[in-house]
């Protein structure tokens, strides 16, 4: 049974305690409009246990992306750096002394004179020799360093190198922003980590803000630039080809929801009470990207999402997706298989042209098919 998260906002809630929550947040908004079937349905709880008992379930397609883990190992560090060592170890390398194939264990029990097993021998044989011999194996230590590690994420000397520096640059102080550094500017006077959870239209909604201050939220993104691309216009790109717009068009309603939560007493964790009294919830938030190019020498810059037209556009959308769910629901209940709803498609010659390609591909769904 899936406990839900009372209706509010909540300071200091544990982010598993988030993503097991079944509200609609802003993931399961763009996987509505993408396929309600495949890019909704399948990754839900029933959905997951439904394709597991048909035979159907991928277990590889539920592991995060190495771009995931890298994302929210950056979020740990500088929005919860408390808990980073607490969360990843750096991968360390065996020492050269160790012993690690078949045959170099088999070289060194002969130059210590010790039981040398046959030559058909399989390896894990040759391993309890060399300990009873009292020699390093490489075994020993990949224990050791699992033990050392303790259930934390491990990651790369490169990776960790790239968030070290990623935190230098957003801590470092610059003359452009009078002396103060990113961080300083941006994630601080605030809260980290903050789950806002509603009812909208008779249906559960969830989101969690990076960084909440008190005039608007504070987003942060990494991605993947190339050397031969301008940062921003990569990452622009990407709020396209992720629907960044779309997932700033959910938060932001989230914030409407604030000033009823905080009149009705519905918030929940550790919180000053006069900095909430000085939250804008009758204003429009200020809506901040800090975007981190992750590829070679890291690069960050911030960015205010400031578009009227896209913001109205993923409005719309968002409420399709919504609608979405609803007609599915409504015909499917949560313990049947969730079946295509498409219906009669025409490729007509708008359809198919390249201009109206990609006015599809902009409108990010099914929805923008319309039956003739």
């Amino acid at each position: 049974m899936t406990n839900l998260l009372e209706l509010g906002i909540h300071f200091g809630t544990h982010e598993d305690l988030h993503r097991a929550d079944p509200g609609l947040g802003s993931t399961d908004i763009k996987a509505l409009l993408t396929s309600p079937v495949n890019g909704f349905w399948k990754r839900t709880t029933n959905g997951r246990r439904i394709m597991e008992a048909l035979g159907l379930a991928d277990p590889e397609a539920e592991e995060p992306s190495t771009a995931q883990v890298f994302g929210t190992a950056a979020h740990a560090l500088l929005l919860e750096p408390d808990r980073f060592d607490d969360l990843y170890v750096e991968h360390e390398d065996a020492p050269a002394d160790y012993l690690t194939s078949r045959d170099v264990i088999r070289e060194g029990l002969t130059k210590a004179s010790a039981y040398l097993p046959p030559r058909s021998a399989p390896r894990e044989e040759y391993v309890m020799a060399a300990k009873r011999a009292g020699l390093k194996v490489i075994d020993n230590w990949q224990t050791d360093f699992t033990i050392k590690a303790a259930g934390r994420t491990v990651l790369s000397k490169r990776w960790m190198a790239q968030l070290r520096m990623i935190d230098h640059i957003v801590r470092v102080k610059r003359p452009d922003l009078g002396g103060k550094s990113i961080f300083e500017q941006n994630l601080t006077g605030g809260y980290s980590e903050v789950t806002v959870i509603w009812e909208e239209d008779g249906v559960r909604m969830k989101a969690r803000f990076d960084y909440m201050r008190t005039m608007g939220v504070i987003d942060l993104k990494t991605y993947v630039c190339p050397d031969d691309t301008p940062p921003v216009s990569r990452f622009l790109g990407q709020v396209a080809n992720y629907a960044y717009d779309l997932q700033a068009c959910h938060y932001m309603r989230a914030w409407e929801e604030l000033g009823r939560a905080i009149a009705d007493g519905r918030v929940f964790g550790s919180v000053d009470p006069a900095w909430l009294k000085r939250v804008k919830v009758d204003e429009k938030p200020a809506w901040r990207w800090i975007a981190i190019s992750s590829m070679g020498l890291p690069e960050v810059d911030f960015i205010d999402f400031d578009a009227p037209t896209a913001l109205s556009a993923a409005h719309i959308q968002r409420q399709q997706a919504i609608e979405t769910f609803k007609q599915y629901t409504a015909r499917f209940g949560p313990d049947e298989p969730w079946v295509s709803m498409r219906g009669r498609i025409v490729a007509d010659d708008d359809s198919l042209t390249a201009s109206g390609v990609a006015r599809r591909m902009m409108g990010r769904g099914e929805t923008t098919w319309t039956e003739a």
